[in-house]
């Protein structure tokens, strides 16, 4: 049994609106106008002509009760063998509503010229009982169903977009907290090191490190930061390293460029440098190197980052490890089609370039 709240509100979208007005006003009136001028003996186009067809040919109220009452509630709904029941019922119906409403009215109102009230009158009278097009008012269901269907694909397709959008800011936050607790643990163990040395540099250590949670655990909670508070924050963590490796190692960081309007995903490059740290200078027993380029040009960052490996018989872990699978993912999630990530993986090097087009 049908029920009331099977039944849209009575209302239009803009979107529907100017979808009904253009083809039951506008279209009846451009073909009209089409007719009398390619027509020979055709009509003049006359006042009298446009009311006409205002009166007999733009109908709204059926094409609107059609869509609201039976397309929207039942045929998206699949509830076939109710739709074609009262389908029929509505063509029964939009018949009685032409030949005592829509043509008796025009007989009736004085505002209207003699020759619209004749004209309803003969159509009132002529010997059927069919007074309209049944296939024209199959072809108004069939672009009504079309409507329909179109308006529920792009509901739905807003759906699908606010679930992605919803799955992307939850893996981003499941990502960011990953990350973290793995670089607060590297920095611990060198903190942890220099202690026991019983090293000058714990202190100013400590400090910078601290500098970094803070940035990690408020600026970094922000969706994006300005691209030069990111190189600050880089340029603290080489520093913090820098102390474990800097007697054995060349380590350095240059910059080109600046865009003071540009932002950037935080902690999205930190693993890159952390990578070429773990897997580059951590193992090796002889002198490496690391070298970062951080190149910003209007709205394009380049970063190559080329570190030493250390040779076959030392040992190494194989692989970018979980830092740069991570930062391999929020490429891909935060800039999809707006960044490149190229690898290479040679003998005794590992370089890494990542182009970003940034926002501003």
């Amino acid at each position: 049994m049908l029920r009331h709240s099977f039944f849209r509100p009575f209302r239009f979208s803009r979107g529907e609106a100017v979808f009904f007005l253009v083809l039951f006003l506008v279209l009846p009136l451009l073909s009209d106008v089409e007719f009398t001028l390619n027509e020979p003996g055709a009509d003049a186009i006359s006042s009298s002509l446009l009311l006409q067809r205002l009166v007999f040919g733009s109908l709204l109220l059926p094409p609107y009760l059609l869509y609201y009452l039976l397309v929207l509630p039942l045929l998206l709904r699949a509830r076939y063998g109710w739709f074609s029941l009262l389908t029929l019922g509505f063509f029964l119906g939009l018949n009685a509503y032409t030949v005592y409403v829509v043509y008796g009215l025009a007989q009736h109102l004085p505002f209207l010229p003699a020759a619209i009230g004749r004209t309803a009158a003969r159509y009132q009278q002529a010997p059927t009982w069919l007074h309209m097009s049944v296939v024209y008012v199959t072809r108004e269901l069939l672009v009504l169903t079309a409507l329909a269907y179109y308006r529920h694909a792009a509901r739905q397709q807003r759906r699908v977009q606010d679930l992605l959008q919803q799955q992307l800011q939850a893996e981003l936050s499941q990502l960011k907290h990953h990350l973290q607790p793995h670089f607060f643990f590297n920095t611990l163990n060198s903190i942890y090191a220099l202690a026991l040395q019983q090293s000058p540099q714990t202190a100013p250590l400590v400090a910078q490190h601290a500098d970094i949670m803070r940035h990690m655990l408020y600026y970094a909670q922000a969706p994006t930061v300005p691209v030069a508070q990111e190189i600050a924050f880089l340029r603290n963590y080489l520093a913090v390293e820098s102390v474990r490796y800097a007697s054995t190692h060349a380590i350095s960081l240059d910059t080109q460029g600046e865009n003071q309007g540009a932002v950037i995903a935080p902690l999205l490059l930190l693993p890159f440098l952390e990578n070429a740290f773990k897997h580059g200078l951590q193992p090796a027993r002889s002198p490496g190197y690391l070298h970062a380029l951080l190149v910003v040009l209007e709205q394009e960052l380049v970063l190559e980052v080329r570190n030493s490996k250390p040779p076959l018989e030392e040992p190494a872990t194989s692989g970018g490890g979980l830092g740069l699978a991570t930062a391999t993912k929020r490429l891909a999630l935060l800039y999809p089609q707006r960044h490149t990530l190229e690898i290479t993986d040679e003998a005794d090097t590992y370089n890494v370039r990542v182009t970003i087009q940034l926002h501003s």
